[in-house]
């Protein structure tokens, strides 16, 4: 009898050592996979890139760049869209440097809910920056930063603060209670710019990409499904 005892106990040893050492790996899975889906404080970049690209242009509300250019870009795009953040990136520096600053064209943002993900919040905080003409900073910035969106809570105050605080030159104390009452509803202005542009987005009949509009005195192109810098350029020379 003692025999048989003495060869199960290394059996039994192993198991117990087997069983610990599983534990601790699941342990080790689940720390991971909480510290991947917690929501860290997230620190903004491109705030320099943005204010060297834009910096000293004129902007009021929607629009940037000179009230007097010739052709006028309606951009018709989703914050919260992450192949329209890969578009927007791609296009919009080159169009401001070469079109906006010299002042051949001036571009107007165009809110465009494209995909499944509720836009309204980030929507909201880019009107309350076009309140103090900072909107298309705000929705740079935003783009720059998508994918730095907290996974757990998604887009919220706290991450849209963070944005508007990179814009050194807006007035952030002002742009919390702006977006506050535009979240509340409680700004009529800001409802009907949302109104309007989707009124706009129908009786053009987009699809469900990126578009750009474009108007001057040689007429007006629709470029659509995420038209190409070279097609916007093209466009711009022939309704100048």
């Amino acid at each position: 009898m003692s025999g048989g005892s003495s060869r199960r106990r290394p059996r039994i040893a192993g198991v117990i050592v087997f069983v610990l050492a599983v534990g601790a790996l699941l342990a080790l899975v689940a720390s991971l996979s909480l510290d991947k889906g917690s929501d860290k404080p997230v620190e903004i970049t491109g705030a320099g890139e943005v204010q060297s690209l834009m910096g000293g242009i004129e902007e009021k509300d929607a629009r940037l760049g000179s009230p007097n250019a010739p052709v006028t870009i309606d951009f018709f795009n989703d914050l919260q869209c992450s192949f329209c953040a890969d578009y927007q990136k791609a296009v919009v520096p080159k169009l401001v440097a070469d079109l906006v600053r010299p002042g051949k064209a001036a571009l107007v943002y165009r809110h465009f809910p494209l995909g499944d993900k509720a836009t309204e919040l980030a929507d909201f905080g880019a009107l309350a920056a076009a309140k103090q003409d900072y909107e298309w900073q705000f929705v740079q910035l935003f783009f720059i930063n998508q994918g730095a969106v907290p996974p757990v809570k998604g887009v919220n105050e706290d991450f849209l603060s963070r944005i508007g605080a990179a814009i050194l030159e807006m007035d952030q104390g002002q742009w919390l209670s702006d977006y506050k009452k535009i979240a509340a509803g409680d700004d009529p202005a800001a409802k009907a710019v949302l109104d309007n542009d989707t009124k706009l987005e129908i009786d053009l009949r987009l699809p469900a990409e990126p578009a750009v509009v474009i108007t001057g005195p040689g007429g007006v192109r629709k470029l659509e499904q995420q038209p190409s810098l070279e097609e916007i350029e093209s466009a711009v020379s022939d309704v100048s």
